[in-house]
């Protein structure tokens, strides 16, 4: 469980920061750029074929996601991979720092004996439908009423969304950016259970 914690630590880092993975780790190979092959459906969209990769927990009878093999199949191979290994628990963690066909965004899925139990999408490039402010925050209910067909109907979709099965349950975080009239930079996140709301946090919401 210790490495479950380190495992969900790491992807929250990198979906909220939206940075590139690193790849200097003894345990991370760099995967050529060259021509990829690709079954990725742009008839459908990018959150479509994100939504495809089916997430497990990471107990034998838990283990029923996307393998690797499959997840590579639609999106064609990724930028780095990563390995780790911590108190018996092997995880592979696969990023695509531009998805093929869709450059601006950047795709994350982490693996445990070879099933999806967390995957991330990043697009810095998308805005909220309006600019979000602190009464639209303010209203926002945890109260488990609020879900994530709501939020995208209200804000659009979010700049960052990070998947992750705990413990029999979906943990959802959606992240929303804007550059504030005064130049200032806001963002809204909300943390889902099984899609209903049961956090929230904002930044420079005005």
């Amino acid at each position: 469980m210790k490495k479950l914690c380190l495992g969900l630590c790491f992807m929250m880092s990198f979906f909220l920061t939206g940075c590139s993975m690193s790849s200097h780790s003894p345990n991370s190979n760099t995967i050529s750029s060259t021509s990829q092959t690709t079954n990725m459906d742009m008839s459908t969209s990018v959150i479509q074929n994100f939504d495809a990769i089916k997430l497990s927990g990471i107990f034998p009878s838990q283990k029923n996601g996307s393998t690797s093999e499959q997840v590579l199949k639609r999106f064609g191979e990724a930028s780095t991979r990563e390995f780790s290994y911590l108190d018996g628990i092997s995880s592979t963690t696969l990023t695509w720092k531009q998805l093929p066909l869709a450059s601006e965004y950047k795709l994350l899925v982490s693996f445990v004996d070879d099933h999806a139990i967390s995957k991330s999408l990043i697009n810095k490039q998308l805005h909220p439908k309006i600019p979000i402010t602190l009464k639209q925050f303010n209203a926002i209910t945890i109260d488990s009423t609020y879900t994530t067909e709501n939020a995208r109907k209200e804000f659009g979709e979010p700049n960052g969304i990070n998947i992750t099965v705990v413990n029999g349950f979906t943990k959802t975080l959606y992240s929303w950016t804007q550059t504030n009239h005064d130049a200032t930079e806001a963002s809204l996140t909300l943390t889902f259970k099984n899609n209903l709301a049961i956090a929230k946090s904002q930044s420079n919401l005005n």
